[in-house]
């Protein structure tokens, strides 16, 4: 169907989409449009510059790629060195709007089109990634460089600086069950239920599945648990969609 006068005069005026890739936080989820989902709107998501975490960790983030309608675009990941750390990438899918389900990727790089085919959502802007940092347990690094490079005609870059801390994290429990939030939840939820068991005595697990984003978030939250000691007091978590990132800084700070 061609477009009214209208409809043309305003595609004329929309800004064009300009090639873009941007670094969230696990617990700060994009939809198809490059917003951040209302359930996790509060203050604004904190820059991604210089990570830290254990030998033996995991680092969590949402990579959020936005491009023109019809383009098509390469998505690199680059450490330095490249066995500084280990790289899996996983492609979010829509449930609702929000970005949950994942499917890993096999071969890197990524190439993607704008919209995506396989996520059926009528004007895409942006499609989500996770990344997922593997810290080896045995580096004897302080830090690594690790970029986030999209090429689309031009090269946009996203430079990390990750900081390793000199202890490791305790080894990963037996896998048991546990609950996640409904996807609707904020990403953090599935954090808060996790504290939960703790403060009331349980010892928090991890199935050892990442089908979805808060399964990535509960097997985050349970290792940091971990370094918790027997009876020790568990820190208050701060309010808002990226608070638990502090208490997760008060525990590594109490090792």
């Amino acid at each position: 169907m061609p477009l009214s006068r209208r409809q043309w005069i305003a595609a004329q005026l929309r800004p064009p989409i300009a090639p873009a890739v941007e670094i969230y936080s696990e617990f700060v989820r994009v939809d198809p449009f490059g917003a951040v989902v209302g359930a996790d709107r509060g203050a604004k998501p904190r820059e991604i510059l210089s990570p830290a975490a254990p030998r033996g960790a995991n680092l969590s983030f949402h990579v959020a790629v936005t491009a023109p309608a019809r383009a098509s675009y390469f998505l690199y990941i680059v450490p330095n060195p490249l066995d500084g750390c280990g790289v899996r990438l996983f492609r979010e899918h829509f449930v609702e709007g929000v970005p949950d389900r994942l499917e890993e990727l096999r071969r890197l790089p990524e190439f993607g089109v704008m919209p995506d085919p396989d996520q059926k959502v009528p004007g895409q802007t942006t499609s989500v990634y996770l990344l997922d940092l593997a810290i080896p347990r045995e580096t004897k690094l302080e830090g690594f460089r690790l970029e986030v490079q999209l090429k689309m005609g031009t090269w946009v870059v996203r430079p990390l600086e990750v900081r390793v801390l000199p202890f490791s994290m305790p080894e990963p429990l037996a896998p048991g069950a546990g609950p996640v939030a409904p996807v609707a939840a904020a990403a953090r939820a599935t954090a808060d239920l996790a504290v939960s068991e703790a403060r009331a005595g349980g010892r928090p697990r991890w199935d050892g599945e990442l089908a979805t984003v808060r399964d990535v978030i509960r097997r985050n939250v349970v290792a940091d648990l971990q370094l918790l000691g027997a009876g020790e007091a568990i820190p208050a978590v701060a309010e808002g969609p990226e608070g638990y990132l502090r208490f997760r800084s008060t525990v590594y700070l109490r090792r």
